[in-house]
């Protein structure tokens, strides 16, 4: 959301965001239907004569996919489907740098403040290139080992036993190779469907 970067962001600009998003699906009487609305335009004109409904908001919020969703807790979206112990290491890395404010002082300085578009930039290069991506003169893999060892120092003060969760995301950061990619390399080595399933069963 543009109004993240240039300092307007409130829930207003969330909300307002959210009703010029178009519906993904709405539900009526069992059925899951498409019309071609966005949910601002629900709530003034009603669809098929039913006027917008509180669940119909609901999950209108649920069906918004930005990296950081406001539901009834802060949704950091960036990992979807990663194994138990990645699912352990995220929630460790966003408890060290988030609940610790040296950390997150630390870590706000590993970027310099970036504009909509150049966030933009970053994310399309995380995609194409995972890790090897460059910021600067450093790739993502490097700044993440200094993410996961700024979280593991928050960590040490708020609680030393969870900072071995870290230990999937230093290995990973560590590895120049992203998930995607790691399920890439299993499948050009073996070409198997079966064992790639198996090997990266959840």
């Amino acid at each position: 959301m543009p109004s993240l970067f240039d300092g307007s962001f409130s829930y207003r600009a969330y909300v307002e965001w959210a009703l010029n998003a178009p519906l993904l699906f709405l539900r009526r009487n069992g059925r899951y239907l498409q019309p071609r609305l966005t949910f601002g335009q629900l709530l003034h004109q009603g669809f098929e004569g039913q006027p917008a409904f509180h669940s119909d908001w609901v999950d209108h919020l649920s069906t918004l996919f930005p990296e950081v969703r406001i539901k009834k807790v802060i949704e950091i979206r960036g990992a979807d489907c990663v194994g138990a112990a990645m699912t352990g290491g995220l929630a460790a890395l966003w408890r060290g740098l988030l609940y610790d404010a040296t950390a997150l002082a630390e870590a706000e300085q590993l970027l310099p403040k970036l504009t909509y578009v150049q966030h933009l930039e970053l994310h399309a290069a995380a995609g194409e290139n995972g890790l090897r991506a460059r910021f600067g003169t450093r790739t993502f893999g490097e700044l993440a080992s200094d993410l996961v060892a700024i979280a593991r120092r928050g960590l040490q003060r708020l609680d030393r036993e969870d900072a071995p969760l870290l230990e999937p995301l230093a290995e990973v950061a560590a590895s120049g190779l992203s998930p995607a990619e790691a399920v890439l390399k299993e499948w050009k080595a073996r070409r198997d469907p079966v064992k790639l399933l198996d090997r990266f069963e959840l």
